[in-house]
């Protein structure tokens, strides 16, 4: 049981009630989607804490999945797959609102870029956008042209890129570079997996790295 559990040495070991589906981590907290029941939930964290003591902070959602933190503005998004939209909750006033509302979104492709201040989303399950976190500058950034399902985003500010994964080949992880002239699907690369990939992360330098934490 330990070592399934284990997070980082030393051991972590989340005791809880309730099912997580999603993790985001800042700068000095951990925050999460809770399933049973629905909430959005938050724990401080270091590195020598060995268990991680959650606090629901919103349980008014449906079926939230996918998250993000905002360490700068101190704000949590998520999705709400059921709801259709992307909510917010700014843990310094205790306050909540709809983001945004697309069309139809995937369960967890959202990433968040803190300091170009944008936020990123796959829509009707093959499509990028982002949006300012002011709200104003809704974007299109790419689509698929041939049936796959995007899912996973992660956002490289430092190099400019933007990851994901293909469902419809669980082994392709795709990239596009964001500061391109033109359409982003002109600077697409495919990156090919030994292994079949359930969830994708990179490192604050940019480089894909596996992560210290994950659910199991």
């Amino acid at each position: 049981m330990a070592r399934n559990c284990c997070i980082i040495m030393p051991c972590i070991l989340v005791f809880l009630v309730l099912l997580v589906i999603g993790l985001s981590l800042g700068s000095d907290v951990i925050v999460a989607t809770g399933s049973f029941p629905p909430s959005i939930l938050i724990s401080n964290i270091k590195t020598d804490d060995t268990v991680i003591n959650f606090t629901t902070v919103y349980s008014m959602v449906n079926r939230p999945s996918g998250i993000v933190y905002d360490e700068i503005s101190s704000t949590i998004y998520w999705k709400d797959s059921e709801r259709l939209t992307i909510e917010r909750y700014f843990i310094e006033n205790g306050t909540h609102d709809v983001f945004l509302t697309p069309s139809a979104i995937s369960k967890r492709g959202i990433a968040i870029d803190v300091s170009d201040r944008k936020l990123y989303w796959v829509e009707d399950d093959a499509s990028i956008y982002s949006i300012n976190l002011d709200r104003t500058g809704r974007t299109f950034i790419t689509s698929s042209d041939c049936g796959c399902t995007f899912d996973y985003l992660q956002v490289d500010s430092t190099n400019r890129y933007i990851y994901w994964i293909n469902h419809s080949a669980t082994n392709m992880v795709s990239r596009g570079n964001l500061d391109a002239d033109g359409d982003i699907a002109d600077t697409i690369a495919i990156l090919y997996s030994s292994i079949s990939l359930s969830g994708l992360s990179i490192s604050n330098n940019g480089q894909l790295q596996n992560r210290k934490f994950w659910i199991y």
